[in-house]
C-alpha cells in the first residue's frame, strides 16, 4: 500500500526563498558534526554511542550549543525514522505522523536547518509554521536541505483542498 491508499495526500511547497548563503550553511552542519565526532576521537558521529553523546550534551551548556544540538539531531533521527517506518508497515499512520513531525521540529530546533542563523524567519519557516496550525489529519516538515527551499505535507485528503488555499 501507498500513503495514498489511506486517503492522504502528499504536497510539496516550493518557497521560491533561493538563498545565496545556503551552500556555506549547509557546510556548517558537515563542519558541526565533524567537531562533535572528532571530541570522541571519531570520524564519524554514527560511530560515537549515544549514552556516551547524551552525558556529554547534558554537561554544563552543551545542549546549547549549535554543534551539539546538531549532533544530538544526527543521534536520534535514526530512532525517528525506524518509528515512522514501523508506524507505515504496522498500518499506525498516529505513529508514523508523530515521528514525521518530531523529525521536522528536530531540523528547526536542534539541525537548525529551516533558517540561517542570521534570519528569525523565512517563507519556508512561515510556510511550515501556518500548516502545523491547519493541519489536523496529517504531518509536515522541511524537505530537502533546508535554509528556505521546500516543506513536504502529509494531509488527509479532505483537508487538501481547503490546505492548499490558505497556503496559496
Amino acid at each position: 500500500k501507498t500513503i495514498s491508499d489511506f486517503f492522504f495526500a502528499l504536497i510539496n511547497s516550493l518557497t521560491n526563498h533561493a538563498n545565496k548563503d545556503a551552500g556555506l550553511a549547509f557546510q556548517s552542519i558537515v563542519d558541526d558534526y565533524h567537531y562533535i565526532a572528532s571530541l570522541y576521537g571519531e570520524k564519524y558521529l554514527r560511530f560515537i554511542p549515544k549514552e556516551d553523546f547524551l552525558k556529554k550534551f547534558n554537561e554544563g551548556d552543551n545542549s546549547t550549543k549549535r554543534a551539539y544540538k546538531r549532533a544530538y539531531h544526527y543521534i536520534h533521527e535514526l530512532e525517528r525514522v525506524n518509528r515512522a517506518y514501523a508506524g507505515l508497515t504496522h498500518n499506525n499512520l498516529k505513529e508514523f505522523f508523530n515521528a514525521f513531525n518530531e523529525s521536522g521540529l528536530s531540523n528547526e530546533n536542534m539541525l537548525c536547518n529551516v533558517c540561517l542563523e542570521s534570519e528569525k524567519s523565512n517563507s519556508l519557516k512561515e510556510v511550515i509554521d501556518t500548516g502545523r496550525k491547519l493541519i489536523k489529519d496529517g504531518a509536515i516538515r522541511v524537505h530537502g536541505g533546508g535554509f528556505g527551499g521546500a516543506s513536504i505535507t502529509i494531509i488527509n485528503k479532505k483537508e487538501k483542498d481547503a490546505y492548499i488555499k490558505e497556503m496559496e
